[in-house]
């Protein structure tokens, strides 16, 4: 970053001279290349240059832009050499009194990086001889995070970072991780999956609307594409059934329109894996009716 304030602060400069008719505007060139990432470029022009005009005063200009482009490439022994000789050759130039600035930030901030990192490396050895005096113990801090397991405060949570995180890419991996929790997939007695009723069928009620609202709220989030899907097709998941003595799914009425929702968001996606079990078993559960074998399902 200090390189690149450097130039910023050294190219005006390089503007500030009398006429000297083409090779000035050889020079101005060589400078707009070099400001646009084409040192190369401004080399070729330079070089030549600066042997035409040794005793002129257009030299240190033209050492002062070639010392500069050194300095861009790291090349710090050639940033060096034309720089000392403006300041050998030509001491009373304004490049020469520019140039003894710069070296004089430069080499404060190398002494005081070195400095920096002597001081460091010697507490490192200091610390390390100290401890061979005793035996170091990890201390037993007693933060069991088994003991704090529990859904509804990672909810909470979750909403206190939902409302200090703005960055969509970070929304969507919190709600989907919401949505998780809704729909019960997790170990803790919590959610859609893990609520039976008094008949022992999952009664997910009071988790659905709030489940279906996260969902809905994914596909209006730049990124949350993806998640929307998933989240939908989890819900067409829940609310089937399976085949007996198969994994298959048997889907029910009120599965077929969360694996509708991701056949509209893939559309045109046909190596889509989501997309492609959803058409399978909305396939399976319209197989007689040629409506949807026609249309949505075709």
């Amino acid at each position: 970053m200090k390189r690149f304030i450097i130039l910023a602060m050294l190219m005006p400069t390089l503007l500030m001279a009398q006429e000297f008719g083409h090779t000035e505007t050889q020079i101005n060139i060589a400078a707009d290349f070099a400001k646009s990432g084409l040192a190369e470029k401004a080399k070729t022009i330079l070089i030549p240059l600066l042997h035409d005009m040794e005793d002129s005063l257009l030299n240190p200009r033209i050492r002062f832009l070639l010392g500069a482009i050194c300095f861009e490439e790291q090349n710090y022994n050639c940033w060096s050499y034309h720089w000392t000789i403006i300041v050998a050759k030509y001491p009373l130039s304004d490049e020469a009194s520019i140039v003894k600035e710069v070296h004089a930030i430069f080499s404060f901030t190398h002494q005081e990086l070195i400095e920096y990192g002597n001081e460091l490396l010697e507490f490192d050895i200091a610390l390390k001889i100290s401890r061979k005096f005793w035996t170091h113990k990890p201390p037993d801090w007693k933060m069991n995070w088994r003991d704090v397991k529990d859904v509804r405060l990672a909810m909470q949570y979750i909403d206190i970072l939902l409302e200090r995180y703005d960055d969509p890419a970070k929304r969507v991996i919190l709600l989907y991780d919401k949505f998780l929790m809704l729909i019960g997939c997790c170990e803790e007695d919590y959610g859609m999956m893990n609520v039976p009723d008094r008949y022992g069928q999952m009664d997910g009620s009071r988790y659905l609307k709030r489940s279906k609202a996260v969902s809905d709220s994914l596909a209006d989030i730049q990124g949350g594409e993806l998640y929307y899907i998933k989240s939908q097709f989890l819900l067409g998941i829940i609310h089937s059934g399976t085949k007996f003595l198969s994994s298959k799914i048997k889907l029910k009425e009120g599965a077929t329109i969360y694996f509708k929702n991701v056949l509209a968001a893939t559309e045109g996606d046909i190596t889509n894996p989501y997309r492609l079990f959803a058409s399978i078993w909305l396939g399976d559960y319209y197989k007689n009716d040629k409506s949807f074998i026609d249309g949505d399902g075709k």
